[in-house]
């Protein structure tokens, strides 16, 4: 799976954790005690409403989160990044990071900024930010951004919860159902295919903190095809701070190659 589907044919990269019994998304602790044939994949009304607060309680954090600025961390097999997002500014900024290439990304609303190391393009000063013409482009997909405020596609990817049980004061476990909506990490429609049955049944972690905005998702996808599994640990931290993001000098900036255009059309 890609990653994030970036400015790099080769910053595509992998997505996936979790150990083969993917089946495993019941483990309810007040199942009946009777014979194992006996119990049922119902759940109760209890366990219901249980879920459903849970639920709830999950997504109200991550609209918190995605409501006011915050700081970021995520790694993923050996992709990493890190950034910065403040909504009432309009700013934000990201560093993605796999093996030898990186991207980063900067947006002071109207503007966008990328610099690209590593992928050794004709025409492309790697030293310079280049300033994209957002017209030229259709969306931030590409950039491995489907919504400038959340980055990290936590609020796609809350909208998925198939299972879920409160583990704690602030904390979650459940399972995600990746067919409900899987664009957070470039998983396409051909990796859930591949994934069958188990797009399912995709594990997550996740954490609130005192203020209940999300502060941790952690999330496993089992492998697939040739892809190897990985595994996606999520940070969220300083909510509210301050994030000021400067454009880059002039003599800092170039014109996009056309190449880089061609790569934002995905």
């Amino acid at each position: 799976m890609r990653i994030f589907k970036s400015l790099t044919v080769a910053t595509a990269v992998t997505a996936v954790l979790l150990a083969a019994g993917c089946t495993s998304d019941d483990d309810d602790p007040q199942s009946s005690s009777g014979p194992k044939s006996t119990k049922s994949s119902t759940p109760t009304a209890a366990e219901s409403s249980a879920a459903a607060a849970a639920t709830s309680d999950l997504n109200a954090a991550v609209q918190e989160l995605t409501r006011t600025s915050y700081k970021y961390t995520m790694k993923a097999g050996d992709a990493a990044s890190n950034g910065t997002v403040d909504p009432a500014a309009k700013q934000s900024s990201m560093t993605v990071t796999v093996v030898e290439f990186k991207t980063e990304v900067l947006i002071v609303d109207p503007d966008l900024y990328v610099r690209i190391k590593g992928l050794g393009l004709p025409g492309l000063d790697e030293n310079k930010w280049l300033k994209i013409d957002r017209t030229k482009i259709k969306s931030f997909a590409a950039l491995g951004i489907r919504d400038v405020n959340d980055p990290t596609g936590v609020n796609t990817l809350a909208k998925t919860i198939a299972t879920i049980q409160k583990t704690g004061d602030r904390s979650y476990k459940g399972t995600l159902d990746l067919t409900k909506g899987s664009d957070a990490f470039g998983l396409d429609e051909a990796a859930i295919r591949a994934l069958a049955e188990k797009a399912r049944a995709i594990p997550f972690e996740a954490t609130v903190n005192e203020g209940n905005k999300l502060a941790t998702w952690k999330m496993t996808i089992p492998a697939y095809g040739a892809e190897k599994e990985t595994t996606f640990d999520l940070a969220y931290t300083e909510h509210g701070g301050s994030f000021p993001v400067a454009r880059p000098p002039a003599n800092q900036t170039a014109t996009p190659p056309q190449t880089v255009y061609d790569m934002l059309q995905a």
